[in-house]
């Protein structure tokens, strides 16, 4: 009995490791092995024809990106951006979700609506916002105008500070169904008990979101502010087709710099290796994070 209880474990452990092959296969060839050899890249000289580069030249194209302006520029470019995407992409989200619980009619319609921006792919994405904000045929500028908040059109991707508000907007509104998304799973899972208690004690709308739902949804929210970090950091495809990291790279990112110092400027070693840095700036800020929201709650 016991040889045949044992002899069924080994066929169900066989069955579940045939059954995550494929799983485990896929993140062996797109991740671990690309990322092995962006490392190697790194250490070595490496041009065109040459995958594993031609000689061996250590600590030399860390130095040389690090010594780069423009990196360092970079860096401070996608703190700005990472932070004011995270804080908008979450509050909108957090209100939208709440929004969205209160209401009876219409709500899969509103929830399918609110969703269509994170549907949207990157590339149409940018170029809808491209032709809103352009100076002189742009919908926003024509509003602006008729408002009376300009007396002229304004330069959206002329202008640096402007420029980083358009690239901040755009990322914003394609990301914040997300947040919508997750918290408002999160909002279902608190009990309507809490609600219902709520509302015999005589508590207004404002308090209700700042003691029952924000406390339900904390644990969520600190996964999202991750996630949404995470995706602002490798942000590249709708900054590009937005501003190309213009004006005068005002708004070029770290995902952006490697990308124009490998596929512009054919620096392939020093992009691995920007691509390094960048990670490790990731994680550190990822491990800061956790470790802060953690304590908060």
């Amino acid at each position: 009995m016991v040889t045949r209880k044992r002899s069924s474990l080994k066929q169900d452990e066989m069955v579940a490791r045939l059954v995550s092959l494929p799983a485990v296969l896929t993140v062996v060839l797109l991740v671990a092995i690309p990322f092995a050899i962006i490392v190697i890249q790194s250490f070595r000289e490496v041009g065109f024809g040459t995958l594993l580069g031609t000689g061996f030249v250590g600590l030399t194209n860390y130095v040389q990106t690090i010594a780069n302006p423009f990196f360092r520029r970079s860096i401070a470019i996608t703190l700005v951006f990472s932070v004011c995407t995270v804080a908008f992409t979450y509050v909108i989200g957090f209100y939208s979700a709440v929004f969205l619980n209160d209401q009876q009619r219409f709500k899969k319609l509103i929830f399918a609506l609110c969703l269509l921006p994170w549907a949207m792919p990157l590339v149409p994405t940018g170029l809808i916002w491209r032709w809103m904000l352009h100076r002189n045929y742009g919908v926003l500028n024509w509003l602006v105008f008729q408002v009376g908040l300009s007396s002229g059109m304004l330069d959206w991707f002329g202008d640096r500070t402007l420029a980083m508000i358009s690239i901040i907007a755009s990322t914003v509104w394609r990301q914040y169904p997300i947040g919508l998304l997750m918290i408002y799973a999160a909002i279902q899972t608190i009990p309507q008990d809490y609600f219902d208690v709520g509302r015999v004690a005589g508590v207004n709308k404002r308090q209700e979101i700042r003691h029952i739902i924000f406390p339900g949804v904390l644990s969520v929210s600190s996964m999202l502010v991750i996630v949404q970090l995470l995706d602002s950091f490798r942000a590249v495809t709708t900054i590009f087709v937005l501003t190309g990291g213009g004006p005068l790279r005002a708004t070029e990112t770290l995902a952006l710099y490697t990308f124009i110092e490998a596929f512009e400027f054919y620096n392939f070693d020093r992009a691995a290796a920007a691509g390094v840095l960048t990670l490790f700036i990731i994680m550190s800020i990822v491990v800061g994070a956790r470790r802060l929201l953690r304590r908060t709650i």
